[in-house]
């Protein structure tokens, strides 16, 4: 039997719904590249050794800690060129193309650009920006629905432009309250960046998901104290600036 020349390793921890893209990508290899699957499962459920088995992969039992399943999974390759993996990561169209020319150098530690599926800062922070524009535009719309138009048509009766009489007879009469409510909107994006991050967007919530798939227990502490430090001071600020305003 042909000894394969690639091993590709795989450390993964309840993983059955994003280990499936990364097998579906490990297909695309180039025909002439023998590669040998070696899934490493911490998993509580067989869900994740179920999805690995189906694709062909030895699936090997493990403690959570992704050292060690990396270390038992170089330890049962038998190929000479190790490929290590995320369980949650995807591979670009010619992945194999790049690995068979690294394979064809000395042998050395090479690393590629392969980048975790999930959105970019900017994307979140749009998402965020127009979620909380629309729920400030909503409440300037209703309040300026309910608001008296005496101010406005008094303006409008002494020649002033129909901007500016709305400006000032309508929206001035909002700004305060508004402002304050603006500044408590603050205070719940700075809550709601965890949870994006989480969902596997950006920001803090990232990084705290990266540190709990790692169990990098010290870093996790670190994130949370900066997290009740930030969720601290944003109140501290939001509180300040809403009795300013009212």
């Amino acid at each position: 039997m042909k000894r394969p020349s690639l091993a590709v390793v795989i450390p993964a921890r309840q993983e059955a719904q994003r280990l499936p893209l990364l097998l579906a990508d490990l297909q695309q290899a180039p025909l002439g590249l023998e590669t040998e699957l070696i899934v490493v499962d911490s998993s509580a459920d067989p869900g994740t050794a179920d999805v690995a088995q189906l694709a062909g992969a030895q699936v090997i039992r493990c403690a959570a800690n992704r050292g060690l399943q990396l270390q038992v999974g170089i330890a049962a390759s038998t190929s000479p060129w190790l490929l290590l993996l995320h369980a949650d990561c995807r591979l670009p169209a010619r992945w194999g193309a790049s690995v068979e020319q690294a394979m064809g150098q000395a042998p050395a530690a090479w690393y590629f650009d392969f980048q975790v599926a999930a959105a970019g800062i900017w994307t979140a922070a749009l998402a965020l920006g127009f979620h909380n524009l629309g729920i400030l535009g909503r409440l300037l719309l209703e309040g300026a629905e309910s608001c008296s138009g005496a101010a406005e048509d008094a303006l409008h009766g002494q020649g002033v432009g129909a901007r500016v009489a709305l400006l000032y007879g309508r929206f001035s009469a909002l700004a305060r309250s508004y402002l304050a409510y603006g500044a408590y909107r603050s205070d719940v994006i700075l809550r709601e960046t965890v949870v994006v991050g989480l969902m596997a967007g950006t920001g803090l919530g990232t990084q705290l998901q990266e540190s709990l798939s790692s169990f990098a227990w010290d870093q996790i502490a670190l994130l949370l104290v900066a997290y009740a430090a930030l969720t601290l001071v944003g109140e501290d600020l939001s509180d300040r600036a809403r009795r300013r305003l009212l």
